[in-house]
């Protein structure tokens, strides 16, 4: 799964440079009111984010290649957590933003009408998809537990799954259901959000034996779990990871190379 910008097509043609597609995935939409020469806006999830990091960058590169165009981020306000890609969504839509950034997934629910947006009360169907930004990795962290290999070594364990409405969680909520899953699986099912390292901190204090992210790879928060929690990098495969990816329009398989965080010496398969 990849993340996503919101824009005017016609915007476009003006300041993205080559090498911006190059970078990754990214996807847009049109909006009805058209966007001001010196007042570009690009939405983004809360600050510390990847996507908003991402948004920075291209206004940056905006910045610097169009002297007629002024580039600003404007990220979720904080404590939303869950609602974040509903700010950017519903905020390209309106013409209060130019651009905007999302995962995949939501952006196709949002199209779609489906998943948590079956019963929304706004019209999303003119979001269009340009380019693509990194792909967004399904990941799981069990501390330095020997008995923790792989996703399906979760039941009984203490796990945070993420705040609801959250892609993580989301996408953990698939993956119960499809395993028959539920609550009762876990010694204790946590809900707390990725933002300003509340989970990395349950990590690592023994509240949760393992927390699952939704993240592109190198991750600084994920490296710090594993650098300071004695943490490791779980597989995630498998027939019920193989049923979902089937099943869905926007994931497909992927892996985290060996190397890429001290504890985990060999390639970590999972999907994104």
């Amino acid at each position: 799964m990849q993340q996503e910008i919101i824009t005017q097509p016609s915007l476009c043609t003006r300041f993205l440079p080559r090498s911006v597609f190059a970078l990754c995935f990214i996807f847009f939409a049109s909006v009805p009111a058209p966007a001001f020469s010196l007042d570009i806006l690009i939405g983004s999830s809360q600050t510390e984010t990847f996507n908003n990091n991402v948004a920075r960058v291209l206004c940056r590169l905006i910045n610097a290649r169009a002297e007629d165009l002024d580039c600003a981020v404007l990220a979720a306000e904080e404590g939303l957590h869950s609602s974040d890609y509903i700010h950017t969504l519903t905020n390209v839509r309106n013409g209060a933003l130019d651009l905007g950034i999302v995962d995949a997934s939501i952006q196709y629910d949002a199209v779609n009408r489906t998943g948590q947006f079956e019963f929304f009360d706004m019209s999303l169907d003119n979001l269009r998809s340009l380019f693509s930004l990194n792909p967004v990795l399904f990941t799981v962290i069990a501390r330095g537990d020997d008995a923790l290999k792989a996703i399906s070594d979760l039941k009984g364990k203490k796990v945070n799954v993420g705040n609801p409405g959250s892609p993580q969680r989301l996408i953990m909520d698939d993956l119960m259901r499809v395993n028959g899953w539920t609550r009762r699986d876990f010694s204790l099912m946590e809900e707390l959000p990725a933002t300003k390292s509340q989970d990395n901190l349950a990590l690592c204090f023994g509240t949760v034996d393992a927390v699952v992210r939704f993240d592109v790879h190198p991750n600084t928060a994920t490296r710090n779990m594993v650098d300071l929690c004695d943490a490791r990098l779980l597989n995630v495969s498998g027939s019920v990871v193989d049923k979902l990816i089937s099943n869905s329009s926007f994931f497909s398989p992927s892996s985290i190379p060996g190397g890429t965080y001290s504890s985990n010496r060999e390639t970590v398969p999972t999907f994104g």
